[in-house]
């Protein structure tokens, strides 16, 4: 990697002469008396590289570049000056005129440690190879059958002295310099470059089976054994929308760290001895509303936002997709800032085989979640996007330019993508994932988790064969019924159109036991 110095002339700095100084200090602060202020800014993989330590040697005259690269030092023609930073080599250049030629900088490529692995069914280990199982929360992850990149790093070789800010842990800054294309930003790290249509995501974080979004807190330095970070979508897809931007996943000594209210991860004792109760339900719209019309049934229940999604829900159900489409149109009448429903409208047109009208109601979507900063309801709908694009060829046919991500021929490794979404998002609920081998993921909605989202998407890949189990733990307040729809699109990354099983769930005040919704296979 090359990294780019630029610097720039600026002015005569004088002190006054009636300072006495002592001649150690007056001799290593001299620059300031015949020196110039030279300015510049660093770059690394042509973006700006804060926390670079720049020092005029022999001297203790010395800066750091701020948080967009820039930096401005005291010194004088045939000085030396000395840039230093985690993960690069350090670089002695002598000033020989104002304006210096562009630097090169190279990484320390011998601490990073890359697997990339193409053949899962090779078994045997040649020389410099790993099959290191990784565990996470999905379970583990071969490295050697991965099929994607793995960057490794040891816990020794992060840097132990690395600082910590008030709103950045120490491990954002531990890991700076380890892993390529790694950037720190006030929201968290950005491992993947944005394209045309997307924003920068930052990465999730998994430390000790539990995952943090934007930072992580606090964790000692010291009882991080390996870090391995992960920034392929084919990689992250298994943590749904929340991987978009890549995934770090630490591993400690001590396998524990604080606690968060939010996201719990476990183990789950074999046999199935897990208290589950099976969730087994007639269509109820039928029973609540009877055999009114449709125009009827919707001006008696206007108003209610919870009950109109449940009628949308079960009309997707039914693959009345022109239906649910009018019924979303009207929630959007009486909150037009309810994206997901812009969201859903785009979804029956697309599975409705009406691309264009899908492509134009995605757009408003799209653009509405990025003014109200939706990260995750932008990164669903740029994913049906992604799969709406390309299958249906629309290159040419839309006038918005858009850069799929993926081209969707994948034949191999076939994922099945799940999302499940919730009528009221201010309901506290908790959905759960349980892998083949037992690990569970626990993610907790609502008002008093902070996490208003009302939806979540899955993928699963065949990494992790075996039966997947999702369960659900409502806790109903306030309204009758809470309506659950859950969507399952079987070879997703495939050329296929997108087709989907709808299944929809209700749940009253009464439900407040864990439920298993449904149990899927991965062969």
């Amino acid at each position: 990697m090359i990294c780019y110095i630029k610097f720039f002339l600026i002015k005569r700095f004088y002190i006054s002469p009636n300072h006495l100084l002592l001649s150690f200090l007056f001799f290593a602060l001299s620059h300031y008396l015949t020196g110039q202020e030279i300015r510049g800014v660093v770059l690394h993989n042509n973006e700006p590289l804060s926390g670079v330590n720049i020092l005029v040697k022999n001297t203790l005259v010395g800066t750091k570049t701020k948080s967009n690269g820039e930096f401005k030092i005291n010194a004088t023609l045939g000085d030396t000056l000395v840039f230093s930073h985690l993960g690069l080599q350090t670089l002695e250049k002598r000033i020989s005129k104002i304006f210096l030629p562009p630097i090169e900088l190279f990484d320390k490529y011998e601490k990073l440690d890359e697997v990339i692995v193409t053949d899962a069914k090779n078994t045997s280990d040649g020389p410099g190879t790993k099959s290191k199982e990784v565990s996470s929360i999905f379970g583990n992850l071969n490295t050697k059958a991965a099929g994607y990149s793995i960057n490794e790093v040891s816990g020794k070789d992060l840097n132990l002295a690395a600082p910590e800010s008030p709103n950045i842990p120490s491990i954002a800054f531990a890991l700076n310099g380890k892993v390529t294309n790694y950037k720190i930003t006030t929201e968290g790290i950005v491992l993947r470059s944005k394209n045309s249509m997307t924003q920068d995501n930052t990465a999730l974080w998994e430390i000790d089976g539990i995952t943090y979004d934007g930072y992580p807190p606090y964790v000692d330095l010291n009882t991080i054994e390996n870090v391995y970070v992960i920034k392929s979508l084919a990689g992250t897809t298994r943590y749904g929308s929340r991987g978009a931007g890549g995934v770090i996943i630490v591993k400690t000594i001590n396998s524990k760290i604080g606690n968060n209210n939010e996201i719990r991860a476990g183990k789950i004792e074999k046999p199935s001895s897990v208290p589950y109760k099976s969730l087994k339900r007639k269509p109820f719209l039928f029973e609540t509303f009877g055999d009114s019309s449709m125009s009827n049934l919707v001006k008696d229940i206007s108003g209610d936002l919870n009950i109109l999604r449940g009628l949308a829900y079960y009309n997707q159900s039914k693959g009345n997709q022109t239906i649910a489409a009018q019924v979303y149109r009207e929630i959007l009448s009486l909150d037009s800032e309810d994206i997901i429903s812009h969201r859903n409208v785009a979804h029956c047109w697309h599975l409705s085989n009406k691309p264009l009208k899908a492509w134009s109601d995605y757009m408003i979507a799209f653009k509405n979640s990025d003014s109200l900063d939706q990260t995750k309801i932008r990164n669903i709908v740029f994913n049906e996007m992604e799969k709406l694009y390309v299958t249906e060829k629309l290159r040419g046919k839309v006038i918005e330019s858009f850069q799929p991500q993926s081209d969707f021929s994948t034949v191999d490794n076939l994922m099945t993508r799940i999302v499940l979404e919730w009528s009221d998002a201010n309901q506290d609920i908790g959905l759960e994932v349980v892998d083949p081998e037992g690990n569970s993921y626990l993610v907790e909605y609502g008002e008093f988790y902070g996490t208003k989202n009302g939806i979540e998407e899955f993928f699963l890949d065949r990494t992790i064969r075996g039966k997947w189990q999702f369960n659900f733990l409502p806790t109903v307040k306030n309204i009758k019924n809470l309506y659950l729809k859950v969507s399952i699109y079987n070879e997703w990354n495939s050329k296929r159109k997108a087709i989907a099983s709808i299944n929809l769930f209700r749940f009253t005040s009464e439900d407040s036991d864990k439920y298993q919704l449904f149990e899927y296979i991965v062969n």
